[in-house]
C-alpha cells in the first residue's frame, strides 16, 4: 500500500530465480539455483514448506486460476504439484 517492504524471504541458499503469487494472495512461491521451491505466507513472512523433488533448477513457476495447483519449469521438465 505505502511502497514499503513488508517481509524479506530469504532462506534459499542460491540466487532467487522466480516467484509467483497464488491467487488468493496467500501463498509466495519462489525457486532458487539450489533447485528448491520454497512456500510463504504473505501474512506472516514465514517459511511454510518446501518443494525439493523437482531435481533441476526451476526458472518458472505459476499458480493454477484456483490456486490448487503449481506449476514448476526446469531442466527437461515440467511438474505440476
Amino acid at each position: 500500500e505505502n511502497g514499503e517492504c513488508v517481509f524479506t524471504l530469504n532462506s534459499h541458499k542460491k540466487e532467487v530465480l522466480s516467484g509467483a503469487l497464488s491467487p488468493d494472495v496467500k501463498w509466495v512461491a519462489t525457486s532458487s539455483a539450489d533447485s528448491m521451491v520454497m512456500i510463504w505466507s504473505t501474512e506472516t513472512g514465514e517459511y511454510i514448506f518446501c518443494l525439493q523433488e523437482h531435481g533441476d533448477i526451476v526458472s518458472f513457476m505459476a499458480f493454477s486460476p484456483d490456486g490448487t495447483k503449481l506449476v514448476t519449469i526446469g531442466g527437461v521438465k515440467a511438474k505440476i504439484w
